[in-house]
C-alpha cells in the first residue's frame, strides 16, 4: 500500500455526506471537508485502500452495514465534558427535583439523548444524588443513548483521562470517582454506585421509539445543531413522545427550537 495519504475529493465528500445523512440525519457541508479527511484516513488505510473512492465503494457494498456505522462513528463522535453548561445542573437540582418531590414522586426518570461518551448522564446522576440526600425512598431511573457504539463503549466503562475531570469539584471527585486500576491505571473512573444507575442504549434519535416510562426530563444538547430542519423536527417529535406532562427538555446554549412544531414553553435560557 502506498505511503501517500489519500485525498478526499469533492465527489468523495459528497458521497460521504450522503451516507452520513442517511445513517444519522447529520448534514455535512463542504466546510467539514478537512475534518472528514482527517477522521477517515485511519479507516481508509485500515482496509488497505489507497483512495477514498475505493473505500467508499467498500462501504456501500458492505451488506452488514458495519463499516458504514464505523465511518459515521469516526466522523460524528464529539467531545463533551462533565457538568458542561453548569446552569442546567443547577436548574435540575433547584427546580426540577423539588417540584417532583412535592408531587410525591417515588422515582425520577431522565434521558440523556445523544450522550456521547457518558459524561453528561453521569453528571446528571451525581446531581440527582446530591439533591436527593436525606430524601430516602426516591429512586433514579436514568437512560442514556447514542448512535455511536464506540462512544457508548467508553460510557459504559466510565473511565476517563485525568485531564477530563480536572474541572470537577474536589468534593464531587472524592464522592463519585475512584482511581482506575489494572488496564485503567492513570484514569479516573466513575464509581459503581453511579454507573449502575445509568442504562446505556444504542439508538438513533431519528427513529421513533416509545419508552416504557415517560421521562421527567430529557437532555438533548449539542446534537440538534448538526441536523437540518427536517431531521430536527423528527428528533424533537421522538423526544416529545417520551416526555412526561410537565416534563423538561434541555438543549444547549447554541441551540433552540425555533421554526419547529412542538408543545413546549420556554422557561429558562440555556445559560444564565
Amino acid at each position: 500500500m502506498s505511503n501517500v495519504a489519500p485525498v478526499l475529493t469533492p465527489d468523495d465528500m459528497a458521497a460521504v455526506a450522503t451516507l452520513v445523512y442517511e445513517r444519522s440525519g447529520i448534514r455535512l457541508t463542504e466546510m467539514k471537508t478537512a475534518l472528514v479527511n482527517a477522521r477517515l484516513q485511519k479507516r481508509v488505510r485500515a482496509h488497505g485502500f489507497s483512495t477514498f473512492g475505493a473505500y467508499l465503494t467498500h462501504v456501500r457494498h458492505d451488506p452488514s452495514g458495519v463499516e458504514q456505522l464505523a465511518m459515521v462513528d469516526a466522523i460524528t463522535t464529539n467531545k463533551t465534558s462533565f457538568f458542561r453548561e453548569s446552569d442546567h445542573f443547577q436548574f435540575l437540582a433547584d427546580k426540577i427535583v423539588p417540584a417532583l418531590l412535592s408531587r410525591g414522586a417515588s422515582s425520577i426518570a431522565g434521558w440523556s439523548a445523544g450522550c456521547a461518551t457518558g459524561e453528561e448522564p453521569y453528571s446528571i446522576v451525581m446531581t440527582l444524588l446530591d439533591a436527593l440526600q436525606g430524601r430516602g425512598g426516591c429512586a433514579i431511573d436514568m437512560l442514556a443513548s447514542d448512535v455511536s457504539a464506540t462512544a457508548l463503549a467508553t460510557a459504559v466503562r466510565g473511565a476517563y483521562a485525568i485531564e477530563g475531570v480536572q474541572d470537577v469539584a474536589h468534593d464531587t471527585l472524592r464522592r463519585y470517582f475512584e482511581r482506575g486500576v489494572g488496564e485503567q491505571e492513570g484514569l479516573a473512573r466513575v464509581r459503581l454506585a453511579v454507573r449502575r444507575l445509568v442504562g446505556f442504549d444504542q439508538a438513533n434519535l431519528l427513529e421513533p421509539r416509545r419508552l416504557a416510562r415517560p421521562r421527567d426530563f430529557i437532555w438533548c444538547r449539542n446534537t440538534l445543531m448538526y441536523f437540518d430542519r427536517a431531521a430536527r423536527q423528527r428528533a424533537v417529535a421522538s423526544l416529545m413522545a417520551n416526555l412526561a406532562p410537565q416534563g423538561y427538555l434541555f438543549v444547549s446554549h447554541a441551540e433552540n427550537l425555533s421554526g419547529l412544531d412542538h408543545a413546549l414553553d420556554r422557561v429558562a435560557p440555556a445559560t444564565g
